[in-house]
């Protein structure tokens, strides 16, 4: 599921349109329509501050300024305080940009040598015209080996 959210996110970044208005923190509180009980647009298109915190965890890692990242995108940083916070969408994919373009990594620091800007698009094109799942897996488990060779995937029926 993390990959397919990934995949999403990063479409969005390359190709989704911006306002260049700051999005801001959206509190836990549910923001319901009167009436209805249904969950605004606003309360559905969020991300768990859980990943907002493991985002930004490699650039805390290398010494960069995580609260000046979330101030950059207009998210208040006191998400990172609380667990059960929620981030518009958009901020999350503004921060999510954010944070490749200060650490030049598309794999936010989690492996030893960075993942390149472009690598993670390079891997999802290799599979995407596979004519089937079982190939897909296995172009992507290729690619992944060229840009990331202490990575270790296996597709086993």
């Amino acid at each position: 599921m993390v990959g397919i959210v990934a995949i999403r996110v990063n479409f969005a970044i390359r190709h989704g349109p911006t306002t260049g208005k700051a999005v801001h923190f959206v509190s836990k509180q549910a923001d319901r329509r009167p009436g209805t009980g249904a969950r605004s647009s606003a309360d559905r298109a969020s991300v768990a501050a859980g990943f907002v915190t493991g985002l930004l965890s490699g650039v805390a890692e290398r010494g960069g300024d995580r609260v000046a990242l979330l101030a950059r995108v207009g998210v208040d940083p006191a998400v990172l305080a609380d667990p059960a916070a929620r981030v518009p969408i958009a901020a999350y994919v503004a921060l999510y940009d954010a944070v490749i373009d200060e650490l030049g990594d598309e794999a936010f620091a989690l492996f030893a040598a960075p993942l390149r800007p472009g690598s993670f698009e390079f891997m999802c094109r290799s599979a995407v015209g596979a004519p089937v799942l079982g190939e897909a897996l296995d172009r992507r488990r290729d690619s992944s080996r060229l840009v990331l060779p202490e990575l270790r995937v296996s597709t086993a029926a």
